[in-house]
């Protein structure tokens, strides 16, 4: 028997053995619910992306992306249910990650919290610039930047939404590497990629 919790989604899972020091997993699953009007299945299509996607970044230079303070969860392949067309992708979670670094979901910066601010104000507030200009220079520039670079130089086209990309922060502040995930969500555009 294993184990599981997910994480900013429900069908993002972290899965792991408790009768073993094997390292957590993790899945993106189908759940054959409708959510918003939309049945939550990761189709075959998805799976195919997600893989093809994770191939093609492990082309770039590790360093490249580093300098430019994006990470990427991998997502190496996933399988198809025998008989359906759809099933699940494998999502390799961050290994070695600095113990006294955590990644934190987009969406949770601007939660509110049950008492106090929300963490993106307390950040703004600790960094000593405008909230305005905190979020300016903290998360739009990179992320435009990190956009741009991935689109321009290698073709890739991502939904870069809140539940996606998560933030890294060290010592209570932004390290500026963002970290992203559901490689399903991105194309590839074979113009962009002539063009570079």
């Amino acid at each position: 028997e294993f184990l599981a919790t997910p994480t900013s989604s429900h069908r993002s899972l972290v899965v792991w053995n408790p009768k073993t020091d094997d390292p957590p997993l993790g899945l993106k699953v189908s759940l054959n619910v409708s959510i918003g009007g939309s049945t939550r299945l990761v189709t075959r299509k998805q799976i195919e992306r997600a893989t093809a996607v994770s191939a093609l970044l492990r082309t770039i230079p590790p360093s490249e992306l580093s300098r430019r303070g994006i990470v990427f969860m991998d997502e190496p392949g996933g399988a198809i249910l025998k008989g359906f067309e759809y099933g699940f992708n494998l999502r390799e979670l961050p290994a070695g990650l600095d113990p006294g670094a955590r990644l934190v979901p987009m969406f949770s910066l601007y939660s509110k919290p049950i008492r106090g601010p929300p963490l993106i104000v307390a950040l703004a507030r600790a960094s000593g610039l405008s909230d305005k200009e905190f979020i300016r220079q903290s998360i739009v520039l990179p992320m435009i930047e990190q956009a741009g670079y991935l689109a321009f130089r290698h073709g890739l086209i991502g939904e870069l939404h809140e539940q996606n990309v998560l933030v890294e922060l060290r010592g209570g502040r932004l390290s500026g590497r963002f970290w992203y995930r559901d490689l399903s969500g991105y194309t590839v555009n074979p113009g962009l990629r002539a063009a570079a």
